[in-house]
């Protein structure tokens, strides 16, 4: 869910002769995968100026609807890239669990055959500490628009 960091204020200023105006805000995304809650932070929005008729008096707003703006300023490629973040560093998660499961299996194996080889009198523990799913990651990134323009070989 797209939605505003409660940790923020949100900045407001005087603008065209509105009070207490919402010029920016600070968001994540959040999704929750296995108990773990990620949250991928992306940079501040910047509003655009409201005219009088969508201005919402500061007291009045609700929280859906400063979410509501999250969603109206980012892209729907914009909005993808975040969802992606989270997706990436679940299956690096899965993937480092795999590899150590792998890893330890391995060398299991091997304390096996030089304890019956004799070259060993007891097995040894796995000597690497096993990665864990915490309860919560923080991610930091920024989406960029493509430009054509700036790259116009890539047509």
């Amino acid at each position: 869910m797209f939605k505003i960091d409660p940790l923020s204020s949100l900045t407001t200023q005087s603008v065209n002769g509105l009070e207490n105006v919402v010029t920016s805000l600070d968001w994540y995304y959040e999704s929750t995968i296995e108990g773990c809650v990620y949250r991928v932070h992306g940079p501040a929005i910047d509003l655009p100026t409201p005219s009088g008729e969508s201005f919402t008096p500061f007291e009045s707003l609700s929280e859906s609807q400063v979410n509501t703006w999250i969603l109206d300023n980012l892209s729907e490629a914009a909005r993808q890239f975040y969802i992606d973040q989270i997706d990436n560093a679940e299956e690096a998660l899965v993937v480092s669990l795999g590899k150590w499961d792998d890893e330890a299996a391995e060398w299991d194996a091997e304390q096996q055959q030089k304890l019956e080889a004799g070259e060993i009198e007891e097995l040894k523990a796995y000597p690497e500490f096993k990665p864990i799913r915490g309860t919560s990651s923080d991610i930091f990134a920024t989406y960029t628009e493509v430009n054509e323009l700036a790259q116009p070989w890539a047509n």
